[in-house]
């Protein structure tokens, strides 16, 4: 079993039903390689960089820095802190700590990484646009929007020109010649260059732009629904977020999102292809749930909160998706008056659940509860 099989286990894992670590593959490939090999051995790095990834993709938070930790110092020793494979895999954790909305740890690492990879010449085109793209993600979830931009621009020319069926070059005879790219390369460059044009439309949406950022979705959407189709990740990616800038620009409760957006059809174009426990399915739910609860619950906020509350305890139990299943609830709460105690019993979640570190995504928005609660009740005192 190599570690190529590994990963395509991993991606299966991570984006359907979580299974206990126990019976995963990774487990049975780290008894199969650390039996024979030794615990520190080539597959080691790895080993520990694709749990940081499952951890992640699972909620287990503190389990996840750990691994991080771990992959971070067995890559040290078995590719020496001044390598290539060292510089690339600080950006690959940078892209973790992205996922999990830690954006200054992410820039952190992107610092060490571009170190290693300048002073070792190791910055290919390739390597390089990869590096800016993480960069730019980065600076948007820290709000330095324009920085962003200017990133992405740069990286424009890498990833559109390799989002084609086939490639020009040059023979040992110095003839033109043209060749196809496969099938499985043609599909991660087609998933780089969607993801490409959605982060420049989601840098618009935080800089307030609303028609660039809602022309920069559209463009992205119908590109993505011809080449990769309306069930990729990346399309219900775009979408979701297409559909948070148009919430966030006034849309009135009782009217429906514009035709090719909306939280209910990105969460059923995720379903299609994949369970409803893919990582990129919580966030979906969440804002789905506050809108119905916003256009005043009924059935279908009912029905959708009992099913994210149901995926949650039957395959995340004991993980920060646990905690974001509370801040939802105590949005329900609050919208019906029902704020008794609520202050204390969102205090209360941020200080006892072990699975919610302080610098997580999850406590800022509990926060932001807070502020809000505190806010309504002051108006409420002085009206």
């Amino acid at each position: 079993m190599n570690l190529a099989i590994i990963e395509k286990q991993f991606q299966v894992l991570r984006n359907s039903r979580a299974r206990l670590l126990k019976s995963s593959g990774l487990e049975k490939f780290k008894s199969k390689a650390f039996k024979k090999l030794g615990a520190q051995n080539a597959y080691t790095a790895n080993y520990y960089y694709l749990m940081a990834k499952y951890h992640l993709a699972t909620g287990k938070i503190t389990d996840f820095e750990s691994s991080v930790q771990t992959a971070i110092s067995t890559s040290i020793v078995s590719n020496k802190e001044s390598s290539q494979k060292h510089g690339q895999r600080l950006a690959d954790i940078a892209e973790l700590y992205i996922l999990n909305g830690s954006f200054k740890v992410a820039r952190d690492y992107l610092d060490r990484s571009k170190k290693i990879l300048v002073e070792g010449n190791f910055m290919t085109d390739a390597i390089k646009a990869r590096w800016g793209m993480l960069q730019a993600e980065a600076f948007t979830g820290q709000g330095y929007y324009r920085e962003a931009i200017d990133i992405l621009r740069e990286q424009e020319k890498f990833y559109a020109g390799r989002a084609v069926k086939s490639e020009t070059f040059v023979d040992d005879k110095g003839n033109l010649k043209s060749q196809r790219v496969p099938d499985d390369q043609l599909k991660i460059r087609y998933q780089d260059y969607a993801r490409w044009m959605t982060d420049l439309a989601n840098a618009f949406r935080g800089q307030g732009s609303f028609n660039s950022a809602d022309s920069a979705f559209a463009s992205a959407a119908r590109w993505i629904d011809k080449n990769l189709g309306r069930y990729d990740v990346t399309f219900v990616n775009n979408q979701f977020l297409h559909s948070s800038l148009i919430l966030e620009n006034g849309l009135e409760v009782d009217r429906n999102f514009p035709r090719g957006t909306g939280f209910d059809d990105a969460l059923n174009n995720l379903k299609t292809n994949h369970k409803n426990t893919h990582y990129l399915a919580i966030s979906i739910y969440e804002e789905y749930i506050k809108r119905l609860l916003a256009q005043g619950g009924g059935a279908r906020y009912n029905n959708m909160k009992s099913e994210f509350q149901k995926m949650v305890e039957s395959n995340y139990k004991g993980s920060a998706y646990s905690a974001r299943l509370k801040a939802v609830e105590f949005d329900s709460k609050l919208d019906r008056d029902k704020t008794k105690d609520l202050e204390n019993q969102a205090i209360k979640m941020l200080s006892t659940t072990p699975e919610l570190p302080h610098n997580n995504i999850v406590t800022v928005h509990v926060l932001e509860f807070l502020n809000g609660l505190a806010l309504s009740l002051f108006m409420c005192l002085n009206f």
